[in-house]
């Protein structure tokens, strides 16, 4: 070398690919998918369906399948999925009433072909769950309120920050109910009115219904309608991270 040289590095960018496996139980794999950072996945398997055990039950043991353990709603790791098991052996006759049963125990009844008086009794009941709250060992879950009552004087800082560098992506579930059609009744809100930045849940306009405002799109009102008047309302707030000039994903009950 007989004069100075520069050397200026040259990149080729590349999305980081991730592998996730779904297990039934630890060693027994089920599928393998291979995806991009980011990606969302759902376990699918058109010949089988959804994952089932059978193993045990030659022990009056039974499985029923509930979920897994982990979130693929945004793939940024290599995972190792696992089935979760509602496990419950064949109960005793006369032990437990129908409404205390596992899915898993009334499952193994009716392969055992032992219904009738052995365990059920006229006017048995049952309750069935409507909805499914699920918990992930890779997503953080918090209860930021509960059986809250504002009256429009306080103002509540949870501490949390959605929108922040480090901050990934959120599901916000909202079950809410007005007892005034006051305009301008803001009762959630994460929202800069001065740059229009973040989201906001509030009423605008008299008489008028509960609206989730986000960014630009949606000042003065001219939101996403969420409720009706006083009514009882659930919204659920879905945002994922870098979608920030895009897309709030909005889904309320009961409003068309």
């Amino acid at each position: 070398m007989t004069s100075p040289v520069t050397i200026t590095a040259k990149y080729t960018p590349t999305i980081r690919d991730y592998t996730v496996n779904w297990y039934n139980r630890a060693g027994l794999l089920l599928k393998t998918v291979t995806t991009t950072y980011g990606s969302e996945l759902v376990y699918e398997d058109s010949t089988h369906g959804i994952p089932t055990r059978t193993d045990g039950e030659n022990y009056l043991t039974y499985n029923i399948f509930k979920g897994w353990d982990k979130s693929t709603g945004f793939v940024r790791n290599d995972m190792d999925v696992y089935a979760i098991w509602d496990t419950k052996s064949l109960p005793t006759p006369g032990n437990i009433d129908l409404k205390d049963m596992t899915v898993a125990q009334i499952y193994g009844i009716s392969k055992q072909k032992q219904t009738g008086a052995n365990y059920f009794q006229p006017k048995d009941y049952i309750d069935i769950t409507m909805g499914t709250d699920y918990n992930f060992s890779n997503v953080e879950s918090q209860v930021i309120a509960d059986e809250l009552y504002l009256d429009g004087t306080q103002v509540i800082d949870t501490g949390l920050k959605l929108f922040s560098e480090d901050s990934g992506n959120f599901t916000l579930v909202v079950d809410f109910e007005y007892n005034t059609s006051s305009t301008n009744s803001t009762l959630v809100s994460c929202y800069d009115t001065t740059s229009l930045d973040g989201f906001r849940l509030r009423t605008y306009g008299n008489g008028s219904s509960p609206n989730i405002e986000w960014g630009n799109t949606g000042p003065n009102g001219n939101g996403t309608q969420v409720g009706y008047g006083t009514n009882r309302g659930i919204v659920c707030i879905r945002h994922v991270k870098g979608d920030y000039n895009t897309s709030l994903h909005v889904y309320a009950f009961g409003v068309e």
